[in-house]
């Protein structure tokens, strides 16, 4: 296996060959076999170009939802900040209307007094309820009230008044000469 071809160096298989790696190579059918066997190399590990921009398009997908995942996780810890917020407002409220319908409640109680002309003050302050048990979901209960009423005004200490006692106020005489005058057409 001496064949030169001419050069003087021994004559060796391909696949043993390495290429001179000291000298460039000026042929264009050895960039283009390189270049073909960088890309049979790639489509070997990778496949083919369409399934290579299937691949990224896929992973550019994962990516923005991994982004988006984020984003979101960020945002909880707000978002249950805001609902809790929320709900502490609500409570409070709750509380001041649950207040206000006490004082109301309250308000009609006294009134109802006043009606059958009693005093708060007349009223033992045992007697006098707490404002949410004059309360039926969350509104003043008229007919509690006034049962209320009346039974404070029984026991209040004073007597209940009589429409018929005192001076009346329609102007007419109760006196027998006032009624004889009347009966004679001159008064």
């Amino acid at each position: 296996m001496t064949d030169d071809g001419g050069n003087g160096a021994p004559a060796t298989d391909d696949a043993d060959q390495q290429p001179d790696l000291s000298t460039e190579s000026t042929d264009s059918s050895d960039d283009r076999n390189g270049t073909e066997n960088v890309w049979d190399t790639i489509e070997k590990e990778f496949g083919s170009p369409q399934d290579v921009r299937k691949a990224l398009e896929h992973a550019r997908r994962w990516e923005a939802r991994a982004k988006q995942n984020v984003n979101a996780a960020q945002q909880v810890p707000t978002l249950q900040e805001q609902l809790a917020q929320l709900q502490q407002q609500l409570a409070e409220r709750d509380e001041r209307d649950s207040a206000r319908a006490e004082k109301t409640a309250l308000a009609q109680l006294r009134g109802a007094l006043g009606e059958r002309q009693v005093k708060w003050d007349d009223i033992d302050p045992i007697l006098r309820p707490a404002g949410k048990q004059l309360l039926s979901d969350g509104e003043p209960n008229d007919e509690l009230i006034e049962k209320l009423a009346d039974a404070l005004a029984k026991n209040s200490g004073r007597p209940t008044p009589d429409p018929d006692q005192g001076r009346r106020g329609d102007g007419n005489p109760t006196d027998m000469n006032a009624l004889i005058r009347r009966a004679a057409g001159r008064a």
